[in-house]
């Protein structure tokens, strides 16, 4: 807001490239019509990664829609990681001892400084909750997220289902092979459990080699389904990863409890993850490699196992 009332322009925005090389607007201040378009931070976003950090700060001009564009680029540790962008009618132009480029250039320094501070946080922050060996959410993250995604459902009335997912014969590959490979297959589980994933779907490790999913609207048909194709895929993973299963050892597989969240039958988070867990190790008793869908929440406790 400083910025933009000493330069006069009617935007100033605070870009920031984030861990991902991504672009998001961290901070703004706007009168007028001069918000920002997709197509200008699409160039904004090609001119920032194309910049060269000259003594850590550049500086671009560019027209678009009626407005003419001022950035200064800035940068930490050599690379470029935000831009400062002000806006001003194409026929505004600034007395010299107030020019964008040599306001934005005097606080460049210490916006890259807090860029690359917000960046680092942003980061802690994602490592609390990821996996570090498979980048899924680890156990908290996905109980934080998994209870706001029940309380939802309820308001929404719609169902999800919660997949609670045990590695058949897994320990084998370890102690065979080494922890290196079997690393290698919960990394190639975790790719599996993304590609079988949608946008709002939770993938998390929850702990050696347990996994869960949450798959928001879907019922036990569309949960059955996506399991089945899990134990299918399943199937591929010594393969997928360089390992070469030995005559005597047994294959590795998946083991599926499914827990249906039914917003007309209202259940405590606890309560639909033991529904889950319960069923998924009835699985392993069973002889592995298959799904047991349980019975409904308040419901007397009949199972059904489905082979996959």
């Amino acid at each position: 807001a400083i910025l933009a009332d000493a330069t006069g322009a009617t935007y100033c925005g605070i870009l920031g490239v984030d861990n991902k090389k991504r672009m998001r607007i961290l901070g703004a201040s706007s009168s007028g019509s001069a918000q920002p378009g997709s197509v200008e931070i699409t160039r904004i976003e090609l001119a920032v990664h194309e910049a060269p950090a000259r003594n850590g700060i550049t500086s671009i001009e560019f027209t678009e829609n009626g407005f003419r564009n001022a950035l200064t680029v800035t940068a930490h540790g050599d690379a470029a990681n935000g831009v400062i962008w002000l806006k001003f009618p194409e026929n505004v132009h600034p007395e010299p001892e107030t020019a964008p480029q040599t306001l934005a250039q005097s606080v460049a320094t210490h916006i890259a400084m807090a860029i690359a501070h917000d960046n680092q946080m942003r980061r802690l922050a994602e490592l609390s909750r990821t996996d570090e060996l498979t980048g899924l959410l680890n156990r908290r993250a996905f109980m934080e997220d998994l209870f706001q995604r029940q309380a939802h459902l309820y308001r929404v009335s719609r169902r999800g289902a919660l997949l609670y997912i045990d590695l058949d014969n897994f320990k084998p590959v370890n102690d065979r092979f080494g922890h290196a490979a079997g690393d290698q297959v919960l990394k190639e589980f975790a790719n599996l459990l993304h590609g079988h994933s949608r946008i709002g779907d939770l993938c998390a490790r929850l702990g050696g080699d347990e996994f869960a999913i949450w798959l928001e609207e879907t019922d036990a048909i569309g949960a059955v389904t996506k399991a089945r194709n899990l134990i299918e895929d399943a199937k591929a993973l010594h393969g997928l990863a360089g390992i070469t299963m030995l005559a005597d050892m047994a294959p590795l597989g998946l083991s599926i409890g499914i827990a249906i969240a039914d917003p007309k039958r209202f259940e405590q988070l606890p309560e639909l993850i033991m529904r889950a867990d319960e069923v998924m190790y009835q699985v392993k008793r069973q002889g592995k490699g298959a799904l047991i869908v349980a019975s409904p929440a308040g419901a007397q406790k009949t199972k059904t196992k489905i082979d996959g």
